[in-house]
């Protein structure tokens, strides 16, 4: 029990108490983001943990860092909705649309209460109403699947990484899903299936919904 409150005193689990002893010391900011690069956070516990982390060093305005790493976190765990939603609001501030809606559209996906894309769509909306500024748009399927595509990479263990051809990609079926399932790579196989889905392959869908509930178990 002494080790253990040695160990949160050292790298406490409350956010606001990590951040206040690292905040102004960048060399052991850096050894964090080096760190965080390498780790297996697929855990809930720990992709929480360090989302949260994460959000105290975007409020700090390393919003770069933040950026690569909320990817990274998402590809390894792609059910945790707040960090969807906090990355989306990045996008947001920085008026990056397409990326934001993308961003909140998974927070949705994996979340269906989250209100945070029907927000977005409404302050876009009213952003729009009364102006000469061209209405924004959702963001085309293929944008849609490129955006997905990239998450799909990062979320692959080197173990198993298998570098898809664009046309290996658009030949896939849903058995190619169930391999990947079988093979443990539940969070590839929810990106593809994500692709799918936005392309209109019919099954996708519903597929979605069950490697979801794998990934939650």
């Amino acid at each position: 029990e002494d080790l253990l409150e040695g160990a949160f005193l050292s790298d406490p689990l409350d956010p606001d108490k990590w951040w206040s002893g690292i905040c102004d010391k960048p060399e052991e900011l850096q050894g964090f983001v080096e760190r965080l690069r390498t780790l297996d956070v697929s855990d809930q516990r720990s992709n929480i943990l360090y989302s949260r982390r994460l959000e105290r060093v975007r409020e700090g305005g390393y919003e770069d860092e933040f950026l690569e790493l909320s990817r990274i976190l998402l590809s390894q765990r792609p059910t945790n909705h707040e960090s969807w939603e906090q990355l989306g609001k990045l996008y947001e501030r920085r008026e990056e649309y397409d990326e934001a809606w993308l961003c909140y559209d998974q927070a949705n996906v994996v979340y269906p209460r989250s209100s945070a894309r029907e927000g977005f769509r409404e302050r876009m909306e009213a952003r729009v109403g009364g102006s000469a500024e061209q209405p924004w748009r959702e963001p085309s399927i293929t944008d849609r699947s490129q955006f997905l595509s990239r998450l799909g990479r990062l979320s692959r263990k080197e173990a198993h990484d298998t570098v898809m051809q664009p046309s290996d990609v658009e030949n896939l079926e849903l058995s190619d899903l169930e391999d990947l399932r079988q093979q443990g790579r539940d969070t590839e196989a929810f990106f593809l299936a994500r692709r799918m889905a936005a392309q209109g392959v019919e099954g996708a869908k519903e597929l979605v919904t069950e490697i979801l509930g794998d990934l939650d178990g």
